[in-house]
């Protein structure tokens, strides 16, 4: 955010805090509940020991379940119009 901002380039800016605001909006969503923020948790640990022992099968593994679960979750909750 602070790249786009001093950039001086205002689309750039204005599509940093665009996608800044939905990033946000979404993480909300998906971390609403204290079970999700558990699973979200075990996962960072999971993505972090992989990485720390170089194993770059099992990071990317991790990385994509962390998203699937949030955007799951976050889906869920917009359907049950959850928004707030």
């Amino acid at each position: 955010m602070m790249l786009a901002e001093a950039s001086g380039n205002r689309f750039l800016h204005n599509m940093m805090f665009s996608l800044a605001h939905r990033v946000l909006r979404y993480s909300r969503l998906g971390l609403a509940t204290p079970k999700r923020r558990l699973q979200s948790a075990r996962n960072w640990r999971a993505l972090a020991a992989a990485v720390q022992e170089g194993k770059p099968k099992l990071a990317q593994e991790a990385a994509e379940k962390l998203v699937r679960e949030s955007r799951d979750t976050a889906v869920r909750l917009l359907r049950r119009g959850k928004t707030s």
